[in-house]
């Protein structure tokens, strides 16, 4: 299977030519001096015809028609696919759908039919209307990505409907420590104007809820630098929901690279936004006027990004339900009229109804936290995709303010903490009764 030539006198050895090749230089050329061996080939294009398939002389073989193509038994040879089938994209040898468009699946007899594979969903619409889901079953809400043109089921991670008495029951929990008893505020209680909390059957008379808290932890002593071990460092988010409140970011700041940058210290942005000319009429101005009671006065801010995480999201050092409890927090001290729960969650993180549901449009809110020139960074809230971005700073949103303060240790023996658990225990099963 070596193929001599014999060029400039010289013979040259042409080595690791196939059988196949060897013939067709042959074949084409009139003074070779080699001889060859060519085998006789048994199969015909008749033969390769009853298989579906074109034959090929040179390699003595039958075989299949490429992509997209089909073989033609008249003819003996393959013919580009005609066959339109609705919503395929690529075809088999025999003309049949190999691949379909996103939302299909191939049938067994090779056409496109409805995928059905949304994760939750119940209902979907026809092949000719896009295979969309149009139902999701309890605990997932519809999503319209208009990017890519589907609606997807996602997973509602507070389902407010089903959450009550997890929510109560975490209300009623607290941290101990055996040599200082104590309650901290953790998320989901809520913040009064004497800088306490409460559970919902031990308010004093004439104290005013605040916000919901979103976040307990140690309280730094600059002074001493050590940790308090009287006071727990608290941040509670705005009741009231600053629907009046959609304001901008800054217009006088538009264009101006400022350093309130911090993604953890909202107070320390707002304060910064003001001082490098926030106007009256800005998001930080806002919040920095908000209040309650004249306790609460000049305590108010426009969070940082991580945490408006902390409230409706997840964020570095974020874990389990804390959000949920934040969210049945809110809604237990609103109480919106003839409004559901899954209801108040929604308009919450959602726009009202575009035409798919609900949960069509993602709400933004304002952070304190600068992004770059002509831009700050915002915070929307979804099912499952909360994040971030960063609109023009002129741009109106959204805005709820926080509040951070230092809330004392409630001292208490381990049987008083008792007591205040079957007392909520007893008080939540009077309320359901």
């Amino acid at each position: 299977r070596t193929l001599w030539s014999v060029v400039d006198n010289d013979i040259i050895k042409i080595p690791n030519y196939s059988a196949a090749e060897m013939l067709e230089l042959a074949q084409a050329s009139d003074n070779c001096p080699c001889q060859f061996y060519k085998p006789t080939c048994t199969l015909s294009a008749e033969t390769c015809a009853t298989q579906g398939k074109t034959f090929n002389n040179i390699s003595c073989a039958c075989e299949d028609c490429p992509t997209n193509y089909e073989f033609n038994s008249e003819t003996n040879s393959c013919d580009l696919c005609t066959r339109d089938i609705p919503y395929c994209y690529s075809y088999k040898d025999n003309c049949t759908c190999s691949y379909c468009d996103s939302r299909y699946k191939v049938a067994s007899d090779g056409t496109c039919v409805c995928a059905k594979n949304v994760e939750g969903c119940t209902s979907y619409a026809s092949e000719a209307e896009g295979c969309k889901c149009t139902a999701c079953q309890s605990g997932y809400e519809l999503y319209e990505n208009s990017y890519y043109d589907v609606l997807t089921c996602e997973k509602i991670a507070c389902n407010l409907d089903t959450f009550a008495e997890e929510g109560d029951a975490h209300l009623a929990e607290w941290s101990y420590s055996s040599n200082k008893g104590y309650w901290s505020c953790i998320p989901g209680a809520v913040l009064y104007d004497d800088f306490q909390c409460y559970l919902p059957n031990e308010v004093p008379e004439g104290r005013i809820a605040l916000g919901v808290v979103v976040k307990d932890s140690p309280l730094y002593d600059e002074s001493t630098k050590t940790y308090s071990n009287t006071h727990r460092s608290i941040r509670a988010i705005a009741i009231e929901d600053g629907s009046e409140a959609i304001l901008p970011w800054s217009e006088n700041l538009y264009g101006t690279v400022t350093t309130c940058n911090d993604e953890q210290q909202g107070l320390k942005n707002t304060d910064c936004m003001i001082a490098a000319g926030a106007e009256n009429t800005s998001a930080a101005a806002y919040c920095k006027a908000y209040h309650k009671t004249e306790a609460d006065k000049d305590k108010w801010y426009l969070p940082a990004t991580d945490e408006l995480a902390w409230t409706f999201g997840s964020s570095s050092g974020w874990s389990g339900n804390d959000y949920c409890y934040v969210v049945w927090g809110l809604y237990r001290n609103n109480e919106p009229a003839g409004m559901s729960p899954v209801d108040y969650l929604a308009s919450i993180f959602y726009e009202p109804d575009t035409g798919y549901g609900r949960l069509s449009s993602p709400v933004e809110y304002w952070s304190s936290e600068d992004d770059r020139k002509d831009m700050a960074t915002n915070y929307y809230f979804g099912v499952g995709r909360s994040g971030g971005s960063a609109p023009y700073k002129n741009k109106a949103l959204k805005v709820r303010c926080m509040i951070q303060v230092a809330v004392p240790y409630r001292q208490m023996t381990p049987l008083e903490a008792s007591k205040i658990r079957k007392g909520y225990k007893d008080y939540l099963e009077a309320l359901n009764n």
